[in-house]
């Protein structure tokens, strides 16, 4: 039940974020309007404060001498110095601060930088996948770079969820009477049967592909060089089936 609550908020979040778009404080803002569609609206929330932030900073000194430029980025009424290094060509920025490589969303300083040199749209190298809308589309890294999938049993979760529900009122109502009861029990033990039926077409597709990836090639699986059916024989009191 957890679970369930927990999924239900998810997929309301998530149609939420793909339906209604937050509002802008920068209606004009190029870069602005790209973030409110390519992020979550919570993750928008914390990068629209950053550019907020960003037009409370100055460039304190730089060095646009190199290849690299170097940025001293101050913010107003607050103690301490950002050292921004920017490659103006490649559009690839770091900051010393570390919010990027840290919290994954640039960092007010870094914006201010970007903000001077007119680059008006965040490069996709600084757009993590995880704080996207798109987030749980295709697949996603972790932190140690290993792919993250889906669940697989999501959607078999979804569908018991929406069928066990109107089956039981079904079965509270039919039990009031004689005759819908009746009515239920035959109809149901057909529907068993078609169900079942289905169901065995699938399991004996899946049972043929099993066989054909664990066939050595010979009519007998072997462990260590044993038929299996020697090794059933060894085992005291169990079954043939």
């Amino acid at each position: 039940m957890v679970v369930g609550q927990k999924r239900d908020k998810e997929l309301k979040a998530e149609y939420n974020a793909r339906e209604k778009l937050p509002p802008l404080c920068l209606k004009n803002s190029p870069l602005l309007k790209q973030a409110s569609q390519v992020y979550t609206p919570t993750i928008f929330k914390v990068f629209q404060n950053e550019y907020d932030y960003a037009s409370a900073t100055i460039i304190k000194d730089q060095n646009c001498n190199q290849p690299v430029h170097e940025y001293t980025v101050v913010l107003l009424e607050k103690v301490g110095e950002y050292k921004v290094l920017c490659s103006p060509i490649s559009r690839t920025i770091s900051c010393s601060c570390r919010k990027f490589e840290t919290f994954g969303i640039l960092c007010c300083h870094a914006l201010k930088v970007f903000n001077i040199l007119d680059i008006k749209i965040i490069p996709d190298a600084y757009i993590l996948k995880r704080w996207t809308r798109e987030a749980k589309n295709g697949y996603v890294i972790d932190s140690i770079g290993k792919d993250v999938h889906r669940d697989v049993n999501l959607k078999v979760t979804q569908r018991y969820r929406r069928s066990c529900p109107r089956l039981v009122r079904l079965a509270l109502r039919a039990a009031e009477i004689e005759e819908t009861y009746a009515l239920v029990e035959s109809v149901t033990k057909e529907l068993e049967k078609q169900v079942e039926d289905i169901a065995m077409k699938f399991s004996s597709v899946s049972l043929d592909n099993s066989k054909d990836q664990m066939s050595l090639g010979g009519s007998e699986i072997v462990d260590h060089g044993e038929p299996i059916k020697n090794l059933v024989e060894k085992v005291k009191g169990l079954k043939k089936k």
